[in-house]
């Protein structure tokens, strides 16, 4: 029987159990440990402890290759029968690797798409504090919900100690763009001035504090700037969208195609060039139209341990200030950020 006087050292004959394979394990740690007793009783323990160290680390690389030996030829024997089985069964094997094949696909099509959707707008800084304004028409009992909201809410929310940022943005704004002899259909917003310190859509080029404050100024993709401009720096130019008229380039953003956000634009064209062409009569009157619901959106970045409870309670009052005896009746709410996707649609 053992006991701790003749056993082996407990370090050793673990790192044996560990590597060596499970059918010879038995038979070799019996072995040394039958020599180590012997060693024990001719040498002492001090030489027979350092002697069993060494015979483990000598058998443990040769029983770890004997193991990885003996893996491959059991492997190679299952993919042998295997081939086998798929000669003799050719129909039935093709239905079964084909509706593998399908399966995988399909399985790893679905958890792509999860993925990106539940990433969605997860790469703005400050995701938990930003929440975007919905609008809401009765009528009679059903309720209509919209992603929009008219562009002066944004005066009445700037005004609560809760808010700290409002971003306004106009949806519509693009046509023809022509710079020289190139000319392509551009697609984009109008952005409020505070664009990019609410979201953390980078610039390349250009300074994001400044980029939208002036009228006529506009901000590219990095991926339309290369249509237009080649790997030139376009800070500066003139980019003529026709009915619209000529904009300077104040900022390049950074690659957003692999960003996942629910905004798709290839250009923001500063929200102040609209005073200019609601004078000309050019579009409808949208800054002070509290009826526009469909056009707008109305973010705002909530101050740091605010409650956004707060701005939902007050949404009712600003309703009846602007909305009164009207047939029709209003409501607002909020949605956060990260609610947009996945969430309800809008």
């Amino acid at each position: 029987m053992k006991n701790d006087q003749t056993s082996p050292p407990k370090i050793p004959e673990w790192l044996l159990k560990i590597f060596c394979y499970r059918v010879e394990k038995y038979s070799l740690l019996d072995d040394l440990e039958e020599e180590y007793r012997t060693k024990l009783s001719d040498h002492g323990k001090s030489y027979s402890r350092i002697w069993y160290l060494g015979q483990a680390f000598r058998a443990i690389p040769s029983v770890i290759f004997f193991s990885l030996y003996r893996s491959a030829v059991m492997g190679r024997n299952y993919a042998t029968i295997a081939l086998r089985n798929i000669r003799k069964h050719k129909l039935f094997s093709l239905i079964n690797i084909l509706g593998l094949a399908i399966g995988l696909s399909l399985c790893l099509f679905v958890i792509g798409l999860v993925l990106t959707v539940y990433s969605s707008d997860r790469f703005h800084e400050n995701k938990n504090r930003i929440y975007r304004v919905i609008s809401q028409t009765l009528d009679k009992d059903q309720v209509n919900e919209r992603a929009t909201a008219p562009l002066p809410l944004a005066g009445e929310l700037s005004q609560m100690p809760e808010v700290e940022i409002v971003v306004r943005l106009k949806k519509n704004f693009g046509g023809a763009a022509v710079y020289e002899d190139r000319a392509f259909i551009v697609q984009g917003l109008y952005a409020d001035k505070d664009f990019f310190h609410v979201f953390s859509f980078e610039l390349e080029a250009g300074d994001p504090k400044t980029a939208l404050i002036e009228p006529y100024s506009i901000v590219l993709t990095k991926e339309l700037s290369h249509k237009f401009f080649g790997n030139k720096n376009p800070i500066g130019e003139i980019l003529i969208i026709k009915d619209i008229g000529d904009f300077t380039i104040t900022g390049v953003t950074k690659d957003i195609s692999k960003l996942h956000s629910h905004m798709k634009f290839e250009c923001l064209a500063s929200l102040q060039t609209l005073v200019s062409l609601e004078n000309q009569k050019k579009i409808y009157a949208s800054l002070d139209n509290w009826k526009n619901l469909n056009d707008n959106y109305v973010y705002f970045l909530l101050r740091e341990n605010a409650s956004p409870d707060k701005i939902e309670n007050l949404l009712p009052e600003i309703v009846k200030k602007h909305y009164p005896n009207t047939e029709e009746r209003y409501g607002y709410a909020l949605q956060a950020l990260t609610k947009i996707s996945p969430g309800k649609n809008l």
